[in-house]
Parts: structure tokens; sequence; C-alpha cells
């Protein structure tokens, strides 16, 4: 199987089609790149004198990471995205959507590399060529998807954008610790490593990070049924999920005050 899949990522049909999808979405999303900052865009980038005062000194560098008054950890990582892109390009606001396409342009390649090793787990029977079909549609659709506009030429959704691509990025690392674990190799500590490590650069980017683990959850059982081949590492999936998933729900759900009913 690996052989196949190393195969087909270097047949030049596959290859162009991606190619074709990125550039579509690249054209789509074009036009949308030459309008103004927006809202939010005034208080955390344009009017914010602390990001303006970036220069070569690490104090004010520091400063502008922290300079967010969004979240309880106040979103650093896209706080420092910010403060790259003024400091290469200034206030432009092409330059600061231009990145915001791109980093969804780079999202869309995880999202298919992610389908393209679930897809099989849905359909045992289905062979590489369909595999590939199956993933490109869907990141296609990801990709054009009209809700995502806003994410892209909204500059401060950057921080959701960033979000979204530790987020693919953690399971993408799950799923072949995953496929490692059902092989027989050591995968366990690369699948639950990869959510912890990429979920705290996700939450550092936005809080909505922290979802990662809900999403590896229905990954987990959808297409792996915690299976595996011993069954330590079975208690071990197991317990990792309701420590971080379903604690915290009990936990937020009994703190959380009864709801008030007015007639």
């Amino acid at each position: 199987m690996s052989s196949e899949v190393a195969r087909s990522a270097r047949d030049p049909r596959h290859v162009l089609a991606i190619a074709v999808v990125l550039l579509l979405t690249a054209l789509v999303y074009a036009r949308g790149l030459f309008g103004g900052f927006l809202f939010d865009d005034y208080g955390t980038i344009v009017d914010n004198g602390v990001l303006r005062n970036i220069d070569g000194s690490g104090v004010r560098w520091l400063a502008a990471i922290l300079s967010s008054d969004s979240g309880v950890l106040r979103r650093p990582l896209s706080m420092l995205s910010f403060g790259i892109d003024y400091y290469l390009f200034g206030l432009s606001p092409f330059a600061f959507k231009a990145v915001n396409l791109l980093i969804h342009l780079v999202n869309g390649l995880l999202f298919y590399a992610l389908a393209r090793r679930l897809t099989p787990r849905l359909s045992p029977s289905i062979d590489e060529s369909a595999t590939r079909a199956i993933a490109l549609v869907a990141v296609a659709f990801w990709l054009l998807h009209p809700l995502n506009v806003g994410s892209v030429v909204y500059v401060v959704q950057r921080m959701n954008l960033l979000a979204v691509l530790f987020i693919l990025a953690g399971l993408l690392v799950y799923a072949n610790g995953r496929a490692r674990m059902l092989r027989g190799e050591p995968g366990l500590v690369r699948a639950i490593g990869g959510l912890l490590v990429f979920g705290l650069l996700s939450v550092l980017c936005k809080e909505n990070g922290a979802l990662i683990v809900a999403y590896a959850l229905v990954i987990e059982a959808v297409c792996y049924r915690f299976r595996a081949p011993y069954e330590s590492a079975q208690k071990a999936l197991k317990a990792f999920f309701i420590v971080t998933v379903f604690v915290p729900v009990v936990a937020t759900c009994r703190n959380s005050p009864p709801a008030s009913v007015s007639l």
C-alpha cells in the first residue's frame, strides 16, 4: 500500500489535478485580496500601536506578540504572524490577505493528505485511484466553500486559519501514528504526542484549537474504533480521550449555572 501511495504521488496527472484545484482557489479569492481592512482588523492590527512599534528589538517583538486582548492566552502565534507581516510589508491589506490565502491553500494540502489517509479506513475495498478522486473532490469542495471566504479576506480571521492549520497537522500525525500501530509498529506516542503538540500550537493561535482532541475522537470512533495489537494500547487511547474530552465536558456542565426561564 505504501509503495502504491508513493507511486501515485509521482503521477503527473495526480500532481496536475491538485495544482489545478489550488490555482482555481487562488483565482476565486484573488479579487478579494484588493479590499481594505475591516472591523476588528483595526483594533488588532491597524490601530495597534505596540504592533506598529516593531523593530529589531526583542522586547518590542515580545510586546507585540502579547498585544492582543483576545482570549486568555492572547493568541501569541497569530500576533507573531501579524507582526512579521507588518515588519516586512507595512500596513498593506493586500499582503496580509495574500498570506491568509497562502495559509488557506496549505490547509487544503493538509486536508487532502488527511483525506487520503482516512478514506481507505471508511471503505477498505476502495482502490488508490478512487481514494485520490474522493480526496480531491473533498478538498476542492472545502477550499472553494463560501463559508471560508471570511477567513481569507477578513485579515484578523487568520487566527482561525492558523488554528485550523495546526489542527489538520495534528490530526494527520495522529492518523499516521494509528496506521503504524495497526501494522504492529510503535505509534502510540506519535499519535498522542502529535495531538498534544499541535493542539497547543493551535490553541496559541485561537482557543478553538482545543477541539483537536474532539475531532481526533470522531476519527478514532469512525475510522479506527480503538483497534490496536495490544490491549494496553487500547486502554491508553481510551484513557487519553476520557481525560481530554469527557472529563472537561462533565466538569463544565457541572460548573455551569442552571438556565433561567422567563415567561
